[in-house]
């Protein structure tokens, strides 16, 4: 009896030592609790250093910053695509596609039919699942349909442009509400106002850097070139966010 009793004794003390040393083991090597690669360099940042609300309010700043940027490419792109130009280099190249004005409103318009649509449903979307997934479902989506696009205008399908862009509006205007719905979890109410504001004035950086920055890849490397380049970078901001 006595042997019985101190084997039941041994094996409840290894089973209550197990959760602290695998705890120990937590604290002393972090990035074990990640498996995400992009996650383990950011942790081993200076960046990763500060408090992780901080740094949520950071990849969101950038993630709105790129988001917000895509808007700018047909924008920049449109003048190299429907009109003659001159490149820097003194050659000049003829125009590939022959839009009316009609079909050019459309096209440019296209996106905010669809950004409009999800405004207020995506906050309902927002307090039912988690906020961070539904950002980076939001910028993920749009990362892959920007890069589309060029696709859509090189088969010269009008219907397909302004599908792709209303489509890209709507899965774009979950954002903001998911970002909000974020806060409502990550922010103290004395640090609300201050990380709100970190995150969301992406946007208007990415406005303010994406038409020159647009404009620079179309005139030194191509009209599609800036499509290409937010695509691939809203797609590495989303594998962030989502975790």
């Amino acid at each position: 009896m006595t042997a019985a009793a101190s084997s039941v004794t041994s094996a409840a003390t290894a089973t209550s030592a197990a959760p602290q040393q695998m705890q120990e083991e937590s604290n002393e090597n972090p990035m074990r609790m990640h498996s995400n690669k992009v996650l383990q360099f950011v942790e081993q940042t200076w960046i990763g250093k500060c408090r992780k609300r901080w740094l949520l309010a950071i990849l969101a700043n950038m993630g709105f910053m790129i988001s917000f940027g895509i808007r700018c490419n047909f924008g920049a792109a449109k003048t190299h695509m429907y009109k003659n130009y001159t490149d820097p280099w003194g050659k000049v190249h003829m125009h590939e596609f022959n839009w009316t004005i009609e079909e050019l409103s459309v096209m440019e318009s296209s996106y905010f039919y669809g950004y409009l649509v999800t405004q207020i449903p995506a906050g309902f979307l927002a307090a039912k699942f988690p906020p961070n997934k539904l950002f980076g479902f939001g910028i993920g989506v749009g990362a892959f349909l920007n890069i589309l696009l060029p696709y859509g205008f090189k088969v010269k399908s009008d219907y397909l442009v302004a599908f792709i862009q209303i489509t890209q509006g709507l899965v774009q205007g979950v954002c903001y509400p998911a970002m909000h719905g974020v806060w409502r979890y990550w922010a103290p109410p004395m640090e609300r106002s201050k990380l709100a504001t970190t995150a969301f004035t992406g946007s208007y950086a990415g406005a303010v850097l994406g038409l020159p920055l647009s404009a620079f890849l179309v005139s030194y490397v191509s009209w599609a070139s800036p499509f290409y380049l937010y695509g691939k970078h809203l797609f590495s901001k989303c594998s962030v966010m989502k975790k």
